[in-house]
Parts: structure tokens; C-alpha cells; sequence
């Protein structure tokens, strides 16, 4: 097979040891070589911190992966370098990609695959073996070893799987199987079911524990270590689906269908409170697809979707300011799932539901809506600079029902839903304080 070239590629992973920008690197500097004929005395150019190099032939465009030997990564969280993993539905077949988070490479990792999770150190890839647009009607897991570029199936079942994680060893995997819970190692050994629960699907582990989020059929649910104290996380719902942990552990972000065209995305605490609107779309078409993965440094969150029917890879912010972009040179593409994000993303991020517009000049709180309201409603207000922010909702005599907020934030537009699904229906009054402003609305609640 003719070779056309090699294209070499970044990792998204943040390196201890560094080759200055076009070093030229020697092949056998690689842990496995990959395309043959290519002889230990080859020469190629590296990028500032790489370990990971792509690899294209014709006719079939096949992409081979290697590693710089010695490299490791680094979990700082203060790269601006690295990948997105995510795959794409073809119009024969999926595939698994890794691009650049600054946008310089996008390159196909594994044929005939699907839905993929990158481990934490960027070793290996859990993914579906798949042929099918959706990927769960293969239900097997298998994994990519992106040093000697084989994969190995790990559990085939003749029944539905969705979804699967790493643990922080890269050695323990937890994925979900009909009715199950379960959990198994890399070796394929240690098999085990944490516990038995129908709808439970998509486990995502929380970053440095053994616990879990996913959803089911009532909403989000989470557990300790590994599934021990299995329960349902308050303010979630029905059509909220696709978890994924912020970098710190401390929220939990979520796509919350309202209808066919219709999506939103959320961050939530895992004991159900500080319930947040990321996006607020209304009217505007806005499908999520799968999976979902927060940037190192907390900032962003990476999804597959779908906005004004414009279909590609969305960046959206996670402090509650309803900015999103779509990444440049994504528009189109047929993303159907990301599953890891390993670099920091510096793009500039707008709130298009409102045509881009300016940043607040004064302080202000909105009426709620909708007003009345069963059993949810939202809440926005403005900031015109960052400051630390409080509301806070009480009954009518003033005795304080509940804080939906308590932080620093940005300037900006933001958003939050009030869940009054266990209070009595009458007036309540919600109170915003930012800095040295206070306001104050009234609310119903009808039952």
C-alpha cells in the first residue's frame, strides 16, 4: 500500500518531558512503531509536548496511533493543548477521532467504532464494536490500545449495554448491562454486578473516588463507592440523561430533553441542590446528542449537537452564563458522541439564544417564569461584573425555604430553576444579593 504521508498530531495531554516544536525525533523514539515498512532510523517531526502521532495510507485512509516513550500526562488541568475524543456516524459506519483542542489536527483513531472514553492515561479507549448507527443495538464493550493498535473485546452480551467508564487505576471499568450495574477489569477477569436496577444506564465515575452518577427513567442517579448507597438525585427528572462529572467531583452536568427538537443542558450538586441552566433554549431547535465532557479546568463543556439544525462539535459554559460556540471547522460533521476532553479550550463563547448581546450594564432580577408555576420555574438575573451571589427563596413569613445560590459569579446573563415539587402551593418570595444590590419578587405556587 502506497504511503502517502505521516501527519503528526498532539495529544491533548500535557507532558512532563517536552520535544521543542520540529525536533526531529527518531521512529524507534516510539514505544510500538506503526505503519510498516517504516525502519528505526526514520525521522519525524515532533510538536511541543507530543505523545500521540497519526498516520494516513491510501486508499483506505487508514490512522495508526503511537506513543513517544517516557511521556506521561499530566492532570493539572492547565494544558491548552489537547484532545477531544469523540465519534462520528458515517454513512456507512461510525469512528472514533481525537482532535486538537486548538483545532490543528482532527484524525480518525478507530474504524468501525463507536461511542469512546478515553482512559486517564491516554492510553487506552473503551468503545463500541460497531457497524450500526446506534451502537447499543451491538452491545459489546471492547477497548483500543493506542500503543500496539490492536483492540480486545472485553464483555459481549446478547442484551443492551450502553455505556462504560474508567476508574482512576485505568484498570477497573464500569459499564452498565440490561438490569445491572456491574463492573470487570481491563485483563477481562473480576466480573461483578454492584447492583441490580432496570433504566440504569451510562455510569460515569466520579474524578479520584469509586462512585457513580448515570440515569434512569426518574432522573440522575448517584452512588458511594461502587454502588454502595444507591439513590436518586432530588431535582432531577424524567428526560434528564448523560451525566458527566465536573473535573473537582462537585457537579454534575446533564442534557434534559423537552421534546424531540428540543434540549437543554444543566449542572446540578450531587445531593440535588444548586440546580443550574446551562443553555435556555425556548423555541430555538437544539438537540444533544450522547456522552459529554467537561475541560480540565472546569470552564466548558464539550457535547455533540445539533443548534439551528447546524450539527458539530458545541463548547458550553459552565458558570451559568448561557454562552456556547460551535468549534470552528465542526459544522456538519455528524458527531454523535464525546466521551473526553484532556486540554483547556480558549475560544470565546456567546449566549446565541439572545442574538449575542452585550454584557449587562446594572444589576438586575427578573420575574420568574413561568408565574405560576407547578412545579418548576425559572429564575434570571444580570450581572453587570463578577460578584459573590446569593438567592435565596422564602414562604410568606419569611422564613428562608431554600438557597439556590451561593457563590461567585461572573458578569453576565444567568439562570436557575426552582423545583418547588415538595412545597405546599402558595406565595413565595425569592431575594437576590449581589454585592451591595438586593431585590425581591414575589412567586405562586399552584397546585
Amino acid at each position: 500500500m502506497k504511503r502517502l504521508g505521516l501527519m503528526l498530531f498532539a495529544l491533548a495531554l500535557n507532558a512532563t518531558a517536552a520535544f521543542a516544536q520540529n525536533t526531529a525525533v527518531l521512529w524507534s523514539a516510539f514505544d510500538q512503531g506503526f505503519a510498516m515498512p517504516q525502519s528505526s532510523s526514520t525521522m519525524v517531526k515532533s510538536v511541543a509536548g507530543q505523545a500521540f502521532v497519526g498516520f494516513a495510507q491510501a486508499p483506505s485512509t487508514h490512522h495508526e496511533a503511537g506513543f513517544l516513550a517516557g511521556i506521561r500526562s499530566d492532570s493539572s488541568g492547565s494544558s491548552t493543548s489537547g484532545v477531544i475524543v469523540y465519534s462520528r456516524t458515517g454513512t456507512s459506519r461510525p469512528s472514533v477521532w481525537m482532535r486538537a483542542t486548538d483545532g490543528s489536527f482532527d484524525t480518525m483513531v478507530v474504524d468501525t467504532a463507536a461511542w469512546p472514553r478515553l482512559s486517564h492515561n491516554g492510553r487506552y479507549i473503551l468503545f463500541h464494536k460497531t457497524t450500526s448507527g446506534n451502537p447499543t443495538l451491538n452491545t459489546n464493550m471492547s477497548f483500543y490500545d493506542l500503543q500496539t493498535r490492536r483492540d480486545t473485546l472485553l464483555f459481549a452480551t446478547g442484551d443492551y449495554l450502553v455505556c462504560y467508564d474508567w476508574f482512576s487505576d485505568d484498570y477497573h471499568i464500569a459499564f452498565d448491562q440490561v438490569c445491572s450495574m456491574m463492573m470487570m477489569n481491563r485483563d477481562r477477569t473480576g466480573i461483578t454486578t454492584l447492583y441490580s436496577s432496570c433504566y440504569d444506564d451510562a455510569p460515569v465515575v466520579r474524578p479520584g473516588s469509586w462512585a457513580l452518577a448515570h440515569h434512569n427513567n426518574q432522573g440522575l442517579v448517584v452512588t458511594d463507592s461502587l454502588g454502595v448507597n444507591r439513590r436518586q438525585i432530588p431535582n432531577t427528572q424524567a428526560g434528564d440523561y448523560w451525566a458527566s462529572w465536573s473535573p473537582d467531583g462537585q457537579w454534575i452536568a446533564f442534557v434534559r430533553i423537552v421534546n424531540d427538537t428540543l434540549h437543554n443542558y444543566y449542572k446540578i450538586h450531587p445531593d440535588g441542590t444548586g440546580l443550574t441552566a446551562l443553555t435556555s433554549f425556548t423555541t430555538t431547535q437544539a438537540v444533544f446528542y450522547n456522552g459529554g465532557a467537561w475541560t480540565p479546568d472546569g470552564s466548558k463543556i464539550v457535547v455533540a449537537g445539533s443548534i439551528n439544525h447546524v450539527r458539530g462539535l458545541y463548547a458550553i459554559a459552565t458558570d451559568g452564563s448561557r454562552g456556547k460556540a460551535l468549534l470552528p471547522g465542526t459544522a456538519g460533521v455528524t458527531v454523535d458522541f464525546v466521551g473526553n476532553v484532556t486540554g483547556n479550550i480558549t475560544i470565546p463563547l456567546t449566549d446565541v439564544d439572545e442574538k449575542n448581546r452585550a454584557l449587562p450594564t446594572q444589576y438586575k432580577l427578573e420575574q420568574n417564569y413561568p408565574n405560576p408555576f407547578n412545579p418548576a420555574t425559572t429564575i434570571e438575573y444580570e450581572l453587570p461584573s463578577s460578584a459573590h451571589v446569593q438567592l435565596r427563596v422564602y414562604d410568606l413569613l419569611g422564613r428562608e425555604v431554600t438557597t439556590l445560590v451561593n457563590e461567585v459569579q461572573t458578569a453576565g446573563y444567568h439562570s436557575v430553576v426552582f423545583d418547588a415539587s415538595k412545597l405546599a402551593s402558595g406565595v413565595y418570595f425569592y431575594s437576590l444579593e449581589a454585592g451591595k444590590f438586593t431585590q425581591t419578587r414575589r412567586m405562586l405556587l399552584i397546585r
